[in-house]
């Protein structure tokens, strides 16, 4: 029983105790920034980045060093992300942040149903806006690159 108590003293956050907490805005501005980044290094383009929003009633000690954000293991780079946002020191704290990232272009999309060994013509495809961080990878952004080619597969 005993350890149960030090164990969960140990794992709990390191809440504010003397009425002052760390800024939510700042923890907010920390993850956007990380995910900005991180978003242009894996799309060329505009991503819009929309961090989540953290309870307010949360209250963490303030951290004396700059605040460091990370990606969780196994977390993905784009769409609906989680932002790890830490406190190094001495009071350490680790929040993890909900961020949307979206990046929208042009796909071609088909404008009727095309089946297998057919080839692509440009009357088969239109190009439209998506959010391709939505999308997997293997699409096409220009009717150029796609005409001519015989699908494998029903489209």
């Amino acid at each position: 029983m005993l350890t149960a108590l030090v164990l969960a003293a140990v794992c709990l956050p390191v809440f504010a105790v003397d009425g002052a907490v760390q800024s939510l805005a700042s923890i907010r501005q920390v993850a956007a920034s990380f995910a900005q980044e991180s978003a242009q290094g894996t799309l060329k383009g505009d991503a819009r980045v929309r961090p989540g929003r953290l309870d307010s009633r949360l209250r963490l000690a303030p951290c004396e060093a700059p605040l460091e954000a990370f990606r969780p293991r196994g977390g993905r780079a784009l769409g609906n992300i989680t932002v790890g946002v830490r406190c190094p020191g001495p009071k350490l704290w680790t929040i993890y942040v909900p961020v949307n990232i979206s990046m929208p272009g042009k796909v071609l999309v088909a404008t009727q149903y095309i089946p297998r060994g057919e080839h692509l013509r440009a009357e088969h495809v239109r190009l439209e806006q998506r959010d391709l961080a939505t999308l997997m990878t293997g699409y096409f952004s220009a009717v150029e690159s796609a005409v001519g080619k015989r699908l494998k597969r029903p489209l």
